[in-house]
């Protein structure tokens, strides 16, 4: 899914599938417009190349709303991780967003840093902020011990115990054993 700049429509994406157009009450949308968008609290959780900001609900996974799939593959493509996206969402066109918006995005966020970071960040070699993450703390600790379990190290995952678990969420440090490696790492240069 491609999107262009001078579209001047934003739209909202439903867990149908269906794509509804939006335009803003002013000159940019409120934060209630948002939060009506989305059917909840906002969060921004991607930029496109064309800088549309993609948000959803954050607590749409706790509220049990149903896996949106086309919103996932946006987020997919553009965030460079799988994660599902669930409940309604909402494609904001860039000239119609406060600012405040796009400074929670880039806060600490790979989506700012470019490809030469993605690719360290697909290669493992560090450790990424969550801050923006849309994964809760369950959501996280259930993919960390999944990657655990395939690379046969259920071990690691079960002497981290749930207070250690809790400080890497925390920090914003990624679900996989290559980002828990890279702090020992950082430590031991330091």
């Amino acid at each position: 899914m491609a999107f262009d700049r001078k579209i001047f429509f934003s739209f909202i994406i439903k867990t149908t599938g269906e794509v509804v157009r939006a335009m803003p009450d002013g000159e940019e949308f409120s934060v209630q417009q948002i939060r009506d968008y989305v059917a909840g609290r906002p969060q921004v959780i991607c930029e496109t190349c064309d800088e549309f900001l993609l948000f959803r609900n954050r607590d749409a996974g706790c509220e049990g709303l149903p896996l949106n799939p086309l919103a996932t593959s946006v987020y997919t493509k553009y965030a460079w991780r799988p994660c599902a996206v669930s409940g309604r969402v909402f494609l904001a066109q860039p000239d119609h967003v406060p600012a405040y918006w796009r400074r929670t995005l880039h806060t600490g966020t790979v989506h700012s840093l470019g490809a030469a970071w993605r690719d360290l960040v697909a290669a493992g070699s560090v450790a990424t902020p969550m801050d923006n993450s849309p994964l809760t703390f369950e959501v996280w600790k259930t993919l960390l011990r999944a990657g655990c379990a395939r690379n046969d190290r259920l071990e690691v995952f079960d002497n981290l115990g749930g207070v250690c678990l809790q400080a890497l969420w925390e920090a914003g440090i990624e679900p996989n054993i290559p980002a828990i490696l890279n702090i020992r790492s950082e430590r031991k240069a330091s």
